[in-house]
């Protein structure tokens, strides 16, 4: 029986970002990013009823630390070779998981028993009726909130909850966003998408044709829904996710502010970052207002992939401005022609840097070009491309701002340079000089770990 998970959960299911936590008592009915107090009482309670002390200990299970680069443990969804890699205990298959709980409907003798977290009349009650969370057996990936079913379990496929699986607060979450009805937890969703042609955010599971492995169907044309345009496999577990873009976010992907937001920021900004309400955390890029922005999605004189021509830095028929990003991504690029940013110099993708080096924040805001084709453990960055082989760029939701970071155990999680779960591999979009440099089966095209559009 897979029991008591769910202390390290809100830590955990996100790769992130801050330790903030919602506390097991909250009323509130919707959860997003906070910046409330991390700290524990270094034990956990496990008694009946005690949820909220659980929940509120961020010691033993998130390795004492936020749960950022300094983190001594990995989070759900990241890579690792033992369990003791990972806050939860649980290594499986290369990837971090949820350890033991009881599954829904199972007899429990407390809360902390249950995957659901509540223990009604000596049974576990389920927190989402129309599909399982996390931990709950499976049989198959159609009956997880997840979309990912492994070794019997609802497991975690991507660095973020998904739509519909358990959560505590927004950090758990793709979307930014936790609902709880009642209790201690709740679900997981995303801003409304705002009119954008897209609808699956950042670290969402994505799929073609229904699959969702790259090595049974390849990958979707010109990312498929993704609003990132990127549909690519999740390093450690081979999973296609929507990959966090290059530099700044293009329309409909989620943002913290307008300055996440291609176009948002600057005396000529033309996009906003549209959110429901001003007090909300996160919304969505709006589409822009006239042409498109430096770095928003653009169309290749091969390939229009459903984009527009019309990039504020020309019209890319004429100036051969639509360039693709170490993702494979066409973006509309400062440069035009033959013309490159070199290093230090301001960028909305990498698709601007020469040799695709990484657009990473820069320290008076905005992106800059990197000094080199990688980004170092605790430097900068906004997308896993960024950061060196095997490493992962941590990002809050919406944000733009991540750090890269290493793998705990000496090294990513599978054995094979090609089953994913790192073990030495490169991620997506990452570098390669050979195709067995990178995880999950994916080719080195032209330096990188891309299948890049055509």
């Amino acid at each position: 029986m897979r029991m008591r998970w769910l202390v390290g959960l809100v830590v955990s299911v996100m790769i992130v970002m801050g330790g903030s936590v919602v506390a097991c008592g909250s009323t509130n009915n919707t959860a997003t990013i906070d910046d409330g107090d991390g700290g524990g009482d270094g034990a956990a309670n496990t008694g009946d009823g005690a949820l909220g002390s659980m929940f509120g200990n961020n010691g033993g299970w998130n390795g004492g630390s936020d749960g950022g680069a300094s983190s001594t443990c990995q989070k759900l969804g990241l890579s690792c070779k033992a369990n003791g890699d990972c806050c939860t205990g649980d290594c499986l298959n290369g990837a971090c998981q949820p350890p033991s709980c009881t599954s829904d409907g199972k007899a429990c003798a407390g809360n902390g028993d249950c995957c659901g977290g509540t223990c009604t009349g000596g049974a576990c009650v389920a927190l989402n009726t129309s599909c399982s969370t996390l931990g709950n057996a499976c049989a198959g990936n159609g009956d997880c909130c997840s979309g990912f079913c492994e070794s019997g379990i609802c497991a975690q496929p991507s660095y973020c909850g998904q739509n519909g699986d358990i959560c505590s607060a927004g950090t758990d979450c793709c979307g930014g966003v936790c609902t709880i009805k009642s209790g201690a937890f709740g679900t997981c969703g995303q801003p409304a998408g705002g009119g954008a042609q897209c609808s699956m955010v950042d670290g969402v599971v994505c799929s073609n044709g229904g699959s969702t492995m790259y090595t049974d169907a390849g990958l979707p044309v010109c990312g498929g829904a993704c609003c990132s345009r990127s549909c690519a496999p999740w390093g450690p577990t081979g999973i296609l996710i929507c990959q966090p873009a290059s530099g700044c976010h293009p329309v409909g992907d989620i943002c913290a502010t307008s300055a996440d937001c291609c176009g948002g920021s600057g005396a000529k900004a033309n996009v906003a970052c549209n959110k429901g309400s001003p007090a909300d955390a996160l919304g969505v890029c709006g589409n822009p207002m006239g042409c498109k922005p430096d770095g928003d999605i653009c169309r290749l004189k091969s390939n229009q992939c459903n984009a527009t021509d019309n990039c504020c830095s020309g019209n890319v028929q004429q100036n051969d401005n639509c360039r693709q990003d170490a993702l494979g991504v066409p973006r509309c690029s400062y440069g035009k022609g033959s013309v490159c940013v070199p290093s230090g110099g301001s960028c909305a993708s990498s698709a601007d840097c020469c040799n695709l080096s990484p657009c990473v924040p820069a320290a008076g805001g905005g992106f800059s070009c990197f000094g080199s084709n990688c980004v170092p453990n605790a430097g900068a960055c906004t997308t896993d491309a960024d950061c060196c082989d095997g490493s992962h760029c941590t990002l809050a939701a919406g944000s733009t701002a991540g750090t890269c970071i290493g793998p705990v155990g000496g090294g990513g999680g599978g054995s094979d340079a090609g089953s994913g779960g790192g073990g030495g591999c490169a991620f997506y979009g990452q570098t390669c000089t050979q195709s067995s440099d990178c995880c999950n089966g994916v080719p080195c095209s032209g330096g990188r770990c891309i299948v890049p559009i055509k």
